[in-house]
Order: C-alpha cells, then structure tokens, then sequence
C-alpha cells in the first residue's frame, strides 16, 4: 500500500535520534575538555622546566635558519641529535619568525594535546560507552608528570606520544573489520604516523615493528595477518632507511652520534634499565593497575573488540619497557621522559577497561567507575610526590646557559673564541660561538674514547679525552653545569685538570652575568696564542682586564662594550705570573670607575717594584722576573680594568 501525502507529512522527524546524539558528542567533548584543562593546568606548574639538552636540538635548528646545515658547531658535522623530525619542525615554525624556544613549547603542546584527544578517538560517542572513558584516558594522561613536564621540556616525547597514540587509535578500525584481509588504504595513515615516528626519534622503529607484532597478534597468526603487518611497516621501514642512507651520507656514521656515547652492552646497563622501569612503574603504579585490569578483562571478559585492542596495545607495551631496560634507562633527566610512551599505553589500555566497565550491569559498572575513578585519582596523587616529577617544577639549571652564553656572545661574538662545556645545550645555543662538547655528544672523536669501565658510569658522561680538548686550544673552558665552581666533573675534564699544560695555559676567573637574570660562573680562560689570550708583540705585552678577575671574590662583568674585572679595596684584582725580560717598563691600565691603585710586584725577589695610578714605570733585572700586577681603590668603589699595556722604555742614548 501506498503512503498519503498527509501520513508522510504527520510522521515523526528525525530530532528524537539527533537529540541524543547531539549530546553525546557534547559531553564527549566536554570530557576531552576537561582532560586538555586538567594537562594545561599541570604543564603549567612545569612551565620553568626545560632540558639542557633541548638547547642542543634547537642550536642545529637554528643553525639550520642561517643555511649552515643541520651541524652544532663549524667544522667537522656529527649527528648529535636523535629527533631528526623535531629538528625541523623547530626550524619550520622558526622560519616564521617564531622564537625557538616557544617552538619548541607550541610543538610540546600541540603534540600531548593531540595524544589527549586519540584517546577521546578511541571510543568515540557512537559505540554507546559515553563519555567517561574519554575522561579517565585523558585525565591518566594530564595526570602524569612525564607527560605535563615534556609540554614545556623541549624535547620530542610530545611528538612521539602523539603519532604512537593516533597510529594505534587509527588501526582499531581495520583492526575490528569482518574481512580477512585488510584494505591496503587503512593501513597507510597508520603507516605514515608511525613512519614519522621514526623520524621523530631513531628508536621509534622499535615501536612500529611492535605494533606491526601487535596486528598479528590481534588478528591471529594467518597469512592475511602477516601480509597486513608488511604492508602496515613499509612506510616506516623506508623512513628509517632513508634516515640511514642521510645519516651515512652527510655524516659518514650508520648509528647518530649520541649512540656512540650512551650505548653500552653491560650488565650495569641492565640493571640501571631495570631500576628506571622499576622506579617508573612504582610511582605510576595505580595506572599500572587498571592497565593489568584491562588485560584481565580482555584474556577473561568474551569481549572480542577488547580482546584485540588489548593484544595490539600490549606489544608495544612491552617492547619498549625491554628497550628501556637494556639501554639504562636513557638518561639521567628529570620526569623520566622514556616513560611517556608506556603512560600513552597505560592511558589507551584504562580507556579500554573503562568502555567495558560502562557495558557491564549497573552495580558492576558503578563499581568498576568508582575504582578507575580512585586510581586515577591516586596515579594524580603519587605523580606529585616523584622526586624526579618534582626536579622539573622547578627552575633548572639548564636556563643558566642563557646568561652566561649571552654574556659570551657579547664579550667574544667578535672574536670566536672555541667555547668547550661539558653542558651542551645553553651555553653553546645563546652564545653562538663555536662549541667543542667535552662529553662527546656533538664530537665524533670523544663519542669514541671509552675506557674499560664505560657502561658502568653515569648514561652520557663517560667519554672524555682531555689531551683531544688541549689540542683544540679551546678560548673558554666550562666544567660541568654552566654555574660552575671552576672544578671538572667528568673523565676529560679531570684529565686537563692534571695536566701542566693546562694549568700553564689557562687561568681561572669568575664571570657575572646581569641578563636576564644574575647569575656567576667561574671559567677558564686561555691566556696564551689564542684570541682572548695575553698579546706579546715587538716586546709589548697586551693583557686583557678580565685576567685580573681570578681570586675567589673578583668578578668580570660586561661593561660599556668590554668585558671589564671589578677591583677595589675589600676585593683586590690580580693578574698573576707575567715573565718579562730584564729592563726598564710603563705600564699604563685602561680603566673607568673609582680611580686605581696598582701595584706591580716581584715573585722572584718578593718585593713591590712599583705602585701608581694608571701609568707608572718599573725595572725588571739582573735576570727574567714573573710579576703579578694587582689593582685596588681607596674604598669599597670598584675600579673597572679593561686591559694593561706594559711596553719598554727606551733607555736614554749615549753622547
């Protein structure tokens, strides 16, 4: 029978089926919201903390914008970095004129915020699950220390959490597909994530082949699986061997530089690998929980959709806790950036326990709620007390690399002096200046020079060779961190530090900087053939003003376009050990400030040979003698000494 065009016009519209929903995704994205607030809110209390290493990424980002390459210093190119795709898109958004730093912090935010929203994507409104297990995922995620510090901490977790999160979220869907054999375009978006996961660190292959393990184990082991698996790998595996064939041709290695310097096959590495995990999964132990849930339902809960997921997750989960046990842990850095990837896991694995809580009867779903609820909660709770979560709440001391390479770069930018630091990041990015890294990150010949025991030290501060940084004549030496006693830390450094050429070459001052915030370091300073070092010349000495900032109270600041010691008469400047031949000098100081007192003396006799103002004349004789010159005030007004010049006197000619 036909149907009267009144009875068309009377029956009901289609508003009762949009209505609900219309509010499903409403609240589905109010869950999301929430999660995205609740990670705003945590980055924020992380909003100091950057990693000194992060300066290292972005020094060959910006040397890439000047058209120098992706190299870290003039010279030799050594792949110092593993986070080839961070890299460039720092120098991409730099390209617009965006400040690097901030770069890198809109890039951390984009990249965690998207990880937020996959596991929103994960159990959308249309499988009737509603929208808690968006909010419990998304609040595991903004929840985790590791996750909030990496925001703002400059380096590439916020990328790599992203494509490893939305690649999984993408396979669900051929994942679950009635056919046998999945169709090739499902594959490729998946792919291409988890291909620019490879590119976005050099371990990320380890998680594509995880996740290409994970299909297979998801949809059993049949032809048509093992097919998907290649197909889902290829593009990952041309990235990598792209990324190899670049790595051999612009740098000559087969494996980034940092390899070289981290990687040890030991025992000790197993076990610190072991501690790292075992420290990581402890403070995230509440997730921990509900991700052991989700498997428990899965292997018993007849959910066959959960069953699969859980499988696919699951692989991943556990090749990368294998890798971060047998490489140490990684680093030594703070919020335990390599736990990112298993929180991403944990996260995706509580939405999953969370969906299947929500179909089960309602005092089971209500109780099954409230424990993830309480979980969650807890996870939020312990992750404030990690040490290691706590260390990135505060101002690190990675940012004293800005003052002092900002001073560098305006006492020496016209020199370019070789800067050599055991900190990598700071120093050498603000400067600007040529860089040798004593610890090898950035250098081809240091990478390489373990001693018997590497693989027992600290990950990354075992290489060294102290007699290698010597024969570089490095202009500034800087041990340890950039706020430095002056004492050397590690392998090379404590090597230069016994060797006489060293100490018969450099000497030590103390340097402060005003901008953008006050802060001291004591440096060594090369006071021989080098461009900042004492000029000898057609019997003229040159000395520069900061050599007499070396006792333990002077300071050198950068002062009207110099870099000027501060003298006066409670902290007296000294330039110490100038050997002059025998006869008669003017010694004539270029200073501003409070008028000087300066004061030539004798080592060899022991005995003032002058005292004066600025110009005052002295003899050295019968033999050589090593004079140390020292400037004071009347008072506590400093004299600024910008440099001395002591040349001979003439003697008077005979009849």
């Amino acid at each position: 029978m036909g149907v009267s065009v009144a009875e068309e016009a009377a029956s009901p519209a289609p508003l009762p089926v949009a209505k609900p929903r219309r509010r499903a995704w409403i609240l589905h994205a109010l869950a999301l919201t929430t999660a995205l607030a609740a990670l705003a809110v945590h980055a924020w209390l992380h909003r100091e903390f950057i990693e000194d290493d992060a300066f290292i990424s972005l020094r060959y980002s910006a040397r890439l914008l000047q058209g120098k390459g992706l190299t870290w210093t003039d010279g030799e190119r050594v792949e110092g970095y593993t986070n080839l795709l961070w890299v460039l898109g720092s120098a991409g958004l730099g390209a617009l004129g965006i400040d690097l730093v901030r770069a890198v912090r809109i890039l951390g935010a984009l990249g965690m915020g998207a990880t937020v929203l996959a596991t929103g994507a994960a159990r959308p409104p249309e499988n009737g699950s509603g929208p808690l297990p968006a909010l419990m995922g998304g609040l595991a995620l903004a929840a985790s220390g590791s996750i909030a510090a990496w925001v703002v901490g400059g380096l590439e977790q916020p990328m790599l959490a992203a494509l490893l999160a939305w690649a999984l979220v993408l396979l669900y869907r051929p994942l679950e597909a009635e056919t046998d054999a999945l169709a090739p375009r499902s594959l490729l978006l998946p792919g291409l994530l988890l291909g620019l996961a490879c590119l976005t660190r050099a371990d990320g292959l380890i998680l594509a082949g995880a996740v290409a393990v994970g299909l297979v184990l998801a949809r059993g082991l049949r032809r048509s699986s093992l097919v998907a698996a290649a197909g889902l790998g290829v593009i990952p595996a041309l990235c990598f061997l792209g990324q190899l064939a670049f790595r051999r041709a612009y740098y000559g290695e087969w494996v980034p530089n940092t390899a070289h310097v981290k990687v040890a096959w030991s025992l000790g590495r197993v076990a610190r690998g072991l501690e790292f995990l075992g420290e990581g999964l402890l403070w995230s132990s509440p997730l921990a929980l509900v991700a052991v849930a989700a498997i428990a339902m899965a292997i018993r809960g007849g959910d066959p959709v959960l069953a699969r997921r859980v499988r696919l997750l699951s692989a991943p989960l556990v090749a990368w806790m294998a890798h971060v046990v047998i490489i140490g842990g990684g680093d030594t850095m703070p919020a335990r950036r390599h736990m990112v990837p298993i929180l991403v896991l944990f996260a995706l694995l509580t939405v999953e326990a969370t969906a299947f809580l929500a179909a089960r009867a309602r005092r089971v779903r209500s109780a099954g709620m409230a424990t993830v609820l309480l979980l969650v909660a807890a996870h939020a709770f312990l992750q404030r007390k990690d040490e290691r979560n706590l260390i990135a709440s505060r101002l690190p001391w990675a940012w004293d690399g800005e003052p002092l390479g900002l001073l560098l770069r305006s006492a020496f930018g016209t020199k370019r002096p070789l800067v050599a630091v055991d900190a990598a990041g700071g120093v050498p990015y603000f400067s600007g200046l040529p860089s040798l890294d004593m610890l090898g990150l950035n250098d081809r010949h240091i990478a390489k020079q373990h001693g018997s025991d590497f693989g027992t030290g600290k990950i990354g501060h075992e290489a060294g060779d102290g007699a290698y940084v010597l024969s570089r004549k490095p202009g500034v030496v800087i041990f340890c961190t950039p706020r430095s006693d002056g004492d050397p830390c590690w392998k090379g450094g404590l090597e230069m530090m016994r060797s006489p050429a060293f100490r018969a070459q450099y000497r030590r001052i103390t340097v402060e900087a005003l901008t953008p915030r006050r802060m001291r370091s004591r440096v060594w300073v090369r006071a021989s053939d080098g461009p900042l070092a004492v000029v000898r010349k057609d019997n003229r000495i040159v000395v520069p003003g900061y050599f007499a900032a070396g006792g333990e109270h002077n300071l050198a600041r950068f002062e009207r376009g110099a870099l000027v010691a501060l003298a006066n008469a409670t902290h007296p400047g000294q330039i110490r050990g100038l050997w002059l031949q025998p006869g008669q000098y003017k010694l004539t100081a270029e200073t501003f400030g409070a008028d000087p007192i300066v004061e030539v003396a004798s080592r060899r006799e022991g005995k003032k040979l002058a005292q004066g103002g600025n110009t005052l004349e002295f003899a050295v004789g019968p033999s050589p003698d090593e004079l140390d010159i020292h400037f004071s005030t009347t008072d506590d007004r400093s004299t600024r000494v910008v440099r001395v010049e002591i040349e001979p006197v003439p003697s008077p000619s005979g009849p």
